[in-house]
């Protein structure tokens, strides 16, 4: 953890999103007295009970919706959309039919056409979907024919690295070192291996913390594959019609930052699939943390010293469909 006396004068670089943490017990007030500070300059939403997010003024769910739906051609009775936070309020409301979970505050569940039963740790996105469209249930209960499990290990700077993506200001999450997958036929039978060090060209020395967490050395990077050149050999060996998994939602958004800072296309993935989800659904937790949820196989790290996934999975995989990173 950083500390800084002057957060104004840290901060020399451009921000889409500041995130305040706090006591839940002081929230309400805190947030009541930043919009009446800063009115008319930025905007402040509860998106927890213990966070506020402070945005530029005018952001919101719901006018990002209504800027998507009008390049589509689509208006908000097309849009169906669920949330459960303070900031998910605006867009519930918004739209043809806006979704609360179980577990959302009662602000949210007052301008929500359908309240879940279950929460959004227990399927109630899925839940909504079968219940207000239940033509689509049962659509994917099987296992796509050319599906990869990867795992990535990246490297992060001492100092933030921010881009312009499509005319969006972003922080860049981390340059990609390694890449382990796997790739598995419908049948769950392993087809191939891949697995590759890259060199990176931003973060080009290795960060304290990630040495710890990841066993690699400075000289690992050294020896690495060109990044572009390996990104652009995993691309292909996945193939233009692949499918992707990983364990959490945070791989698939590297790859596409990296994707673009190299100059290749990063429009693939267009969809992936959360093997921790599906995993944790399969094996509920038993009361305290349960299951490791974490990302390593086991306390000796990753099988053969390659962020690859242990097992094939056979449990049917429902589809994701997620914004690109």
């Amino acid at each position: 953890m950083l500390h800084v006396d002057d957060l104004a004068s840290y901060v020399d670089y451009p921000i889409c999103k500041m995130l305040i943490t706090l006591d839940p017990a002081r929230r309400d007030a805190v947030c009541a007295a930043g919009k009446e500070q800063f009115a008319g300059r930025i905007d402040l939403y509860p998106s927890s009970p213990f966070f506020i997010e402070a945005v530029p003024l005018g952001v919101a769910k719901d006018r990002s919706l209504a800027a998507l739906l009008e390049r589509m051609g689509l208006t908000r009775e097309n849009l169906m959309v669920c949330g459960d936070g303070l900031n998910d309020r605006s867009m519930i409301s918004y739209a043809g039919v806006g979704v609360a979970m179980q577990n959302a505050e009662d602000a949210v569940k007052a301008v929500a056409d359908y309240v879940t039963a279950a929460d959004n740790n227990r399927d109630g996105v899925a839940e909504a979907i079968e219940k207000i469209y239940p033509e689509l249930r049962g659509t994917q209960t099987t296992m796509p024919r050319n599906l990869v499990l990867f795992d990535l290990e990246w490297n992060i700077g001492y100092q933030p690295y921010n881009f312009n993506y499509h005319g969006v200001q972003q922080t860049f999450r981390g340059e990609i070192i390694e890449i382990g997958a796997v790739k598995i036929d419908e049948d769950a039978n392993v087809l191939d291996t891949f697995s590759i060090h890259l060199r990176p060209r931003i973060f080009r020395t290795l960060q304290h913390h990630i040495a710890k967490v990841t066993g690699l050395t400075q000289a690992d990077l050294d020896r690495g594959e060109p990044i572009v050149q390996g990104l652009r050999r995993f691309m292909q060996w996945c193939g233009p019609d692949a499918e992707f998994a990983e364990w959490g939602m945070d791989d698939v958004p590297v790859l596409k930052q990296n994707l673009f800072l190299c100059n290749l296309d990063e429009s693939r993935p267009t969809q992936w699939y959360d093997l921790q989800q599906i995993f944790l659904r399969e094996h509920p937790p038993q009361g305290g943390r349960g299951h490791d949820a974490g990302k390593r196989c086991d306390p000796d790290g990753h099988p053969d010293g390659a962020p690859v996934p242990r097992c094939p999975v056979r449990y049917p995989l429902h589809r994701r469909c997620l914004p690109q990173a």
